[in-house]
Formats: structure tokens, sequence, C-alpha cells
């Protein structure tokens, strides 16, 4: 009997070794590793002196990263022994090879600044580019300092073989990681550097009424030979008459977001951008003689969140408790603010309440429109006198991971309108 149970066990115990069920994967118990422990990290990335890091120790107890992220140990912070207890869901990157956390510290000492599993880690931005099989990036940022801990640990020395082989083979199933997770530099540190470029598209509405131009601006963080990028487009639709009936029209929105970092690209494109916003956009048109403007109003159309509300009611008929759910769906908002008589004007302004990105109201576009007449005064309005008209676009431009501006940006455009 004694020699059965002992097959039985036996067996057990290889089906648990070969079947790859992580499940019941064991972590590889208590382990240590060096942290490089970086004390009132710079602003910049750029500017971290690798002289100034520190090797500290971090004990890692117990480590569960697939299918439930779970992570318990302690580390040297500021000469102090502090205590983490990690847990978080997994998302996967763009190109297979990173697996990302978006992680938190149940002990409330840290906060999570960087958790990613990279697959391949020689040319991605690591510290120690000696690795060549899988690691565990962790960066933690004691609560309340810029003290930053920086370890990178080989993902052997944490769990099986199998459980990693099971995780990047079901990587594909994951959610796409949100932008403030894979771009972790900016919620830390500010950039180091911003381009800005202009482009005009393939396309064109109209190649005599409507033009339509693109800006890109492109903020970079650096960080030890490497550097992550986040850019986003603004696009401009501009609409001169083609009759004396017909209104000057100006259009503008967030067109697209791309990050760039540890090799893999993200992109966003518009109405789906949560990390970007404009705020008091201004729409300016100056016009030149014979013509004035009369009247001018501004518009954009948002579409407010759906909600959902779950309510429970006491009842005796259904064991003492009913439920009830409602959900109601994404709604448009119109934000059209009423047109405005501007008195005879060759020039005239007007700034939006609200701007549009990430707002209570997610306000896609804003678009002006003005009314230009012949004032009969300077060049004469018969025949086919041409007037020179330029209108301009202008905003405060705002990046929700890094919470930075990024200064005032405008884009104007001249058009010429004949008068018959």
């Amino acid at each position: 009997m004694k020699k059965f149970a002992s097959t039985i066990l036996s067996l057990m115990l290889l089906f648990v070794l070969f079947s790859g069920l992580s499940l019941a994967s064991p972590n590889k118990g208590s382990q240590e590793f060096k942290v490089y422990s970086l004390s009132n990290a710079p602003e910049k990335g750029g500017e971290v002196n690798v002289e100034k890091l520190r090797e500290v120790l971090m004990k890692v107890s117990s480590a569960t990263i697939y299918p439930d992220m779970k992570m318990e140990g302690s580390v040297e912070s500021n000469g102090v022994n502090r205590s983490f207890s990690l847990t978080g869901q997994l998302y996967r990157g763009s190109s297979g090879e990173v697996v990302y956390g978006k992680v938190t510290d149940q002990s409330n000492c840290f906060d999570v600044l960087r958790f990613e599993i990279i697959k391949n880690p020689q040319q991605l931005s690591t510290i120690n580019k000696k690795y060549k099989k899988p690691i565990l990036v962790l960066y933690l940022v004691e609560k309340g300092t810029r003290n930053l801990l920086m370890s990178e640990m080989p993902l052997d020395s944490l769990i099986p073989l199998a459980e990693q082989n099971e995780m990047f083979l079901n990587s594909s199933k994951y959610e796409v990681v949100p932008s403030e997770v894979a771009l972790w530099m900016a919620r830390f540190f500010k950039f180091d550097g911003l381009s800005e470029g202009e482009s005009t598209p393939d396309f064109q509405i109209s190649s005599i009424i409507d033009s339509t131009y693109f800006s890109h601006y492109t903020l970079s963080y650096n960080w030890f030979g490497s550097t992550a990028t986040d850019t986003v487009s603004m696009r401009y639709t501009f609409t001169k008459p083609s009759h004396p009936s017909e209104n000057v029209k100006a259009y503008t929105h967030i067109s697209g977001n791309t990050i760039q970092h540890n090799g893999e690209t993200f992109t966003t494109t518009s109405g789906s951008i949560s990390n970007w916003k404009a705020e008091n956009v201004e729409f300016k048109l100056e016009t030149a003689a014979p013509e004035v403007i009369t009247w001018m109003n501004i518009d954009a159309q948002g579409t407010q969140a759906g909600t959902v509300k779950v309510e429970f009611k006491y009842s005796y008929s259904v064991n003492g408790f009913s439920t009830g759910f409602s959900y109601q769906p994404a709604q448009e908002v119109d934000l059209n603010l009423s047109g405005q008589n501007v008195n005879q004007s060759r020039g005239a302004l007007f700034r939006t309440k609200n701007g549009f990105g990430l707002t209570k109201v997610q306000s896609h576009f804003a678009a002006a429109s003005w009314d230009i007449a012949c004032s009969g005064t300077g060049t004469t309005c018969n025949g086919s006198s041409t007037a020179q008209n330029r209108v301009e676009i202008s905003f405060d431009l705002y990046n929700t991971i890094a919470l930075q501006s990024v200064g005032r940006k405008s884009y104007s455009h001249s058009f010429y309108v004949t008068q018959n």
C-alpha cells in the first residue's frame, strides 16, 4: 500500500513538472538581487550621472508573474529597509518582445514606475547590457521622494521556464498597454527635447476650396543611451469661399499620436488619444481690403462618456434583494457657441471656452466660421479684384502623462478670395 501511494505521489509530481500548467508553478523561493539606487533623481533622464548610482540589495521572497502578477520582498531605500507587496495587470506591447505591467505596491511604500518583462534585452533600454535571456525590469520610487530604485533581474531566477513560456505564448491575448504605462519616463522625468515639423497630406478634399495641413510635435526622453519619443499630430483644414454667399472656415483636431519606446511603436488615432489635449484655442482671421468680416461663430462637437449604473433595491419577493442595471451610451455633445456680429471688422479673434482632448467632455475638434463681405472701399469689388486673407489657429498644447505644457503653438494659412 505504501509503495502504491509513493508511486501515485511520484506520478503527480511528474505531471506538475512537465505539464506546463502555470497555475501550479512554484516560485523560485527567496532570492537576492543587486539594485541601482539613485537618491534625488534629476528632473531629466538624460541628466542622470552613472557615477552617482550605488548598489543596494533587493530581496524577493516570492514571485508569480503569470497568470496573476504578485511579488513580495524588501529593499533598502535611503538607508532604510522597506517592504513591498506588488500586484497588477499584464499588458502586451506591439512587437511581442515586451510584456508590461501596471503595478501597485499594496504596502504603500513605493510607486511602481516601471514593470517590464523583456524577452531579448540586449538592444533595449536597460542599464546592464550583459543579459541575453528574458529579464524583469522593475523601477520603484519611494513615496513622496525622488529616490529611484532600478532593478534588472533574470527571469529564470524568479519563475519557472514553463511559466515564462506560457506567459509569452498568451501575451497576444492581453490588452494593449496604456500610453502612460509604456511611456514610463514621462511620469517621472521632464522631456529632454522638443522638435516640431509640418507636412501636407497626400489627399486634399479640394485643391481649389479646401486646404489641409499637419503639424507634428515630438517630446523625447533619454535614458542610458536609449531615446523614447511621444509625437502628437494636429490637423488643420481651411476652407475659402467659392462664392460671395459662402463663409471662410477653419477646423482643427488632434489627429494622431505615436509613442516609440523599447523598439516598439504604439499608434493611436483621433478620438482615442488620451495623453494630449489642446487648451485655450484661438481662431483669428485677418482680411485685406476690400473685404471685411461681418459675422463669426465657433463650433465643436464632443462625446460625453457613457455611464454604468447599478441599483440595489430591497424586495420581499426575491430573497430580500433585487438588482437593477442600466447603461447610458456615449452621447454627442454640441459645444456650438452663438454667432457674433463683429461690425465690419478687418480682423476678428475668438477663443474657445474649453479646449479639446482629455476633458470631462471628450471634445474631438474645434472649428470657426466667418462671413466676409465687400466693404465698397479701397480696391473695387467689381470685376476680378483679389484680396489676400490670413487665418491663424493657436492653442496651448499639454501632455497629460507628463502633466506638462509644451507651450503656445500656432498654425497660419493665407489664401486669396476673388470677388465677382
